[in-house]
């Protein structure tokens, strides 16, 4: 299934990157590799038992640990070593830029 030049420009305007035509040639060529490698891997017969799955299907063990009450340490004391702290929370620079969130370009609400 060949990648439309247009679906490599929306998936690359989704994940916010800038790409040439270059790069955007270069990454079909990638895609299409990807996709065709996928597609034999698709036609290999495991449903004669001939192969054990690497990971098991079933789950012995669900990886949860007991829940048990145990003494911690404080909120102030795991911020103590903080860059910037305040009221026992980690204070961080905005990671989200809010004038990007929709295609008008207005601020998204909430």
């Amino acid at each position: 299934m060949a990648i439309t030049r247009e679906e490599l420009i929306k998936v690359a305007r989704l994940a916010r990157l800038r790409l040439s035509e270059s790069e955007l040639f270069a990454l079909a060529s990638d895609l299409e590799r990807i996709t065709q490698y996928v597609g034999q891997l698709a036609e290999v017969p495991v449903s004669d038992g001939q192969y054990r799955p690497v990971l098991p299907l079933i789950r012995t063990h669900d990886g949860m640990r007991e829940d048990s009450v145990r003494r911690w340490f404080s909120a102030n004391r795991a911020t103590a070593g903080a860059f910037e702290s305040k009221d026992g929370y980690f204070r961080v620079p905005p990671v989200i830029d809010k004038t990007l969130g929709s295609r008008d370009g207005a601020s998204p609400s909430a």
